[in-house]
């Protein structure tokens, strides 16, 4: 997840303008900017795990993502990935893994059983090879070129199943990303929800 937060005592440093107005308004105003930024930053994850920095698949991961805003005393916090508009229920299993990278093993028996599919490169790598004891996805059917991962469409077809004894995925950071991304804009998303605001 992507936590954002922000010190409501903070806000004369983003528009002087608010110290002109009732708490209430002062309140009101800058969690609607707060609000516009965990919803930019949103915006921001999904352009990242929809084929800018994932390999897009089936959009399970995409579609889990949601952000919320709550207040912690003085401080407003943004939760931004996978599951975070249920509050956590509704989160990927393979969320974290793809940030930080790691093995994946099987919890019973002796082999994960990969799929397959059709227009893949891993058909092209992979059918027919029964022997494969491990498989790691940052050199089995992907390439990389200037940070970004380049490879086939992925079809519904699955052509068949090979067993491995482990996975291993690579640390693709997209949350760490969108983060760095979003940090040198915060000020600039506020300031200008803040004005449009006074504007009104």
């Amino acid at each position: 997840m992507i936590t954002l937060t922000f010190d409501k005592r903070e806000f004369d440093k983003l528009s002087e303008k608010l110290s002109r107005l009732s708490p209430t308004a002062q309140n009101s105003i800058t969690r609607q900017a707060f609000t516009e930024l965990t919803t930019e930053t949103e915006g921001q994850l999904l352009r990242n795990v929809s084929g800018k920095i994932l390999h897009v698949r089936s959009h399970g991961l995409a579609g889990s993502i949601g952000s919320r805003v709550y207040q912690e005393g003085n401080t407003l916090v943004g939760i931004v990935g996978s599951g975070a508009r249920q509050g956590g229920s509704g989160r990927m299993p393979y969320a974290n893994i793809h940030e930080t990278g790691g093995v994946i093993k099987p919890k019973k028996g002796k082999f994960l059983w990969i799929p397959i599919r059709a227009g893949s490169d891993f058909a092209m790598n992979l059918v027919g090879d029964r022997s494969i004891g491990g498989l790691s996805l940052s050199k089995a059917g992907f390439s990389r070129k200037d940070g970004k991962i380049i490879g086939k469409s992925y079809s519904s077809k699955i052509l068949k199943w090979i067993p491995v004894r482990q996975v291993t995925i690579p640390a693709r950071r997209y949350m760490s990303r969108t983060a760095e991304e979003i940090a040198p804009r915060i000020s600039e998303i506020m300031n200008r929800s803040i004005e449009r605001q006074l504007g009104k």
